[in-house]
């Protein structure tokens, strides 16, 4: 169902609703699920890391579930902030 959720269009909420689930078991259950895919070695606080900068061009960010994030030189750091909180 996480999964389903996840592809879908629809508001995890109102997801939860349609299935007649609870949203804070479907919470729950989605973190014991994100925190399966982590590596081993990642941090379960999910705390920052430290971040080495390399030149001035493109950023990329690798997340530990492999998303990749690549953005360009100058984008606006409220820009950044919510590409970072969709991942």
């Amino acid at each position: 169902m996480i999964k389903e959720c996840e592809e879908g269009q629809i508001p995890q909420k109102q997801f939860c609703k349609d299935h007649q689930l609870a949203y804070s078991t479907f919470a729950y259950w989605r973190s014991k699920y994100l925190k399966s895919l982590l590596p081993e070695d990642a941090d379960p606080l999910g705390r920052f890391i430290p971040v080495e900068v390399q030149g001035h061009g493109s950023m990329e960010l690798i997340y530990p579930n492999g998303v990749r994030l690549r953005v360009p030189p100058g984008i606006p750091a409220s820009e950044l902030s919510v590409l970072i909180r969709l991942y």
